[in-house]
């Protein structure tokens, strides 16, 4: 998990090391992160439909107190109110940039774990026409910093990294080798950062030679995926220090009577198979008190849905075999026999 490997992180460090910011997207649960203890802020990407809740008044009557004050829809302006601290500023590339924050706020899950919320909204995007739609982000640690701009500028970093991966991904083949230890696979990690780095630093030696659709770089500059494509030049006039290779005959093979040992490997997790639980599901669903009967129309019904869902192929029963029973008997019966 996240907080585990942010703790592994930290744990090595001084005490008196600077405490990081760990930016993350909106598929990571709320209210585990607005629970967590680790030494670090953390910065999360709100989905934009989600709907957080202020801290409720005090009762002075009797009864259980409330849990959740008024609900904070982000889709809904009009329970947003006033926020507690806003900041504006002028950018490049996105124009006027208004960067809210409310304070004080929670998730369903957690009434216990008050966080922050913030709301970047800028004027245009880079490249594109579309009306551009407000970011939202969670800041859960510490108090918010003075200048609101640079939880804006920390999360943009995000977006730099996820496409650095993808590079390491589809262009430099990190994840095609399929290495048999973890050592191994630290090795492959290694060499394709080593391999991003000479890309990165033969930017000034390639010529810009883009296609047809790439927008050229203001600086004149290039990406290490248009580089790629021309360090093969780039290697035929560097050369090699390696020696020409030499004719070295036959194999000579393995020795006699060498057998190595089989390779280690690992068990892949399988989701298990859930025709048996669908079909128990649906036979006690349809079932009366007092007479369980299923068709052979209603199991073939069945069986065309199930079909979608499962690539093995459904045996049904002849209708005689289906009688009167209890609905826990006919169904175990039914699962037994596919």
């Amino acid at each position: 998990m996240a907080l585990d490997q942010i703790a592994a992180v930290r744990e090595p460090q001084a005490p008196g090391a600077p405490r990081p910011v760990v930016t993350l997207d909106s598929g990571y649960d709320l209210e585990t992160l607005a629970h967590s203890t680790v030494d670090a802020d953390l910065l999360v990407r709100l989905a934009k439909h989600r709907v957080v809740y202020r801290a409720p008044e005090r009762h002075p009557g009797r009864g259980r107190p409330r849990l959740h004050g008024e609900p904070f829809r982000l889709a809904e302006e009009d329970t947003h109110g006033q926020p507690h601290q806003s900041t504006r500023l002028i950018h490049a590339a996105y124009g006027e940039v208004r960067i809210d924050a409310w304070t004080d706020l929670h998730a369903a899950g957690a009434p216990d774990a008050p966080f922050s919320v913030v709301r970047v909204q800028v004027e245009r995007l880079p490249n594109k026409q579309l009306p551009p739609r407000p970011l939202w982000l969670a800041w859960i640690g510490g108090p918010l910093p003075a200048d609101l701009s640079v939880l804006w500028r920390w999360y943009l970093r995000r977006f730099t990294v996820e496409h650095a991966f993808r590079f390491f991904k589809q262009t430099l083949g990190w994840t095609t080798v399929r290495p048999r230890n973890p050592a191994a696979a630290d090795r492959w990690s290694w060499l394709i950062a080593a391999a991003c780095w000479q890309l990165w630093l033969a930017r000034p030696l390639v010529s810009d030679v883009h296609v047809p659709w790439e927008h050229p770089r203001p600086d004149g500059l290039l990406t290490p995926g248009q580089v790629r494509r021309h360090f093969t030049g780039i290697s035929v006039r560097v050369g090699t220090p390696a020696r020409a290779p030499r004719t070295r005959g036959k194999s000579p093979g393995r020795q006699k009577g060498q057998r190595p040992a089989p390779p280690l490997h690992y068990q892949v997790a399988r989701r298990p198979p859930r025709r048996a639980a669908l079909i128990t599901e649906f036979l006690v669903q349809t079932s009366t008190p007092n007479e369980f009967r299923v068709s052979r129309c209603a199991l073939r019904v069945e069986a065309s849905r199930l079909r979608t869902r499962t690539a093995r192929p459904l045996r049904l029963l002849p209708f005689d075999r289906v009688g009167p029973a209890t609905p826990t008997a006919n169904a175990q019966q039914i699962c037994e026999s596919l």
